[in-house]
């Protein structure tokens, strides 16, 4: 695209930006290593969907330095799990990567309602996040932004020092 449309410096400086930006995060999570959480996406749609080994949304986990509950758990790629085996889990962090105009925050709240879910540790510990699902359900630079969403969550952060934002 950059040759097409004659913009060949400008994405020059976008690709050595989110290199710049992934090595970042890559020693933030390394040198926060022994602090790290377990964390399961979650969506509902006709059933709980979450995002295992080969997603998108496992890269962005492991670039924040958090640990994949559905990857360790066998589910590959973006699949469906039932409600035992998402209390079997037993997350820390439970990250809600739909879109509010679909549902995100009503299925929030749902987690919330839902007796059967009130011991799993994220709920019980209020650790459940909406997060923008533009940074989690593409395939683009902007997974680095989810990365950096999550960085900031696991650990309790307004920035991640050095982490630039793209224009």
């Amino acid at each position: 695209m950059s040759y097409m449309t004659g913009n060949l410096s400008k994405a020059t400086e976008l690709v050595n930006l989110v290199e710049r930006n992934v090595q970042i995060l890559e020693n933030f999570a390394k040198e926060n290593k022994e602090s790290t959480k377990k964390v399961i996406t979650l969506s509902w749609w006709d059933a709980y969907w979450t995002s295992g080994k080969g997603s998108t949304e496992d890269s962005i986990i492991s670039l924040a330095g958090a640990i994949n509950l559905s990857t360790l758990n066998g589910i590959e790629s973006n699949s469906t799990i039932d409600k035992e085996l998402l209390i079997a889990m037993n997350p820390e962090i439970i990250l809600i990567t739909q879109s509010v105009d679909w549902g995100g925050n009503d299925f929030y709240n749902q987690l919330f309602k839902d007796d059967s879910l009130s011991d799993i540790n994220a709920i019980k510990n209020k650790e459940v996040y909406l997060v923008n699902p533009n940074w989690w359900n593409t395939l683009s630079y902007w997974n680095t932004k989810g990365s950096e969403e999550l960085a900031k969550i696991l650990w309790d952060l307004k920035v991640i020092p050095y982490f630039e934002d793209y224009q």
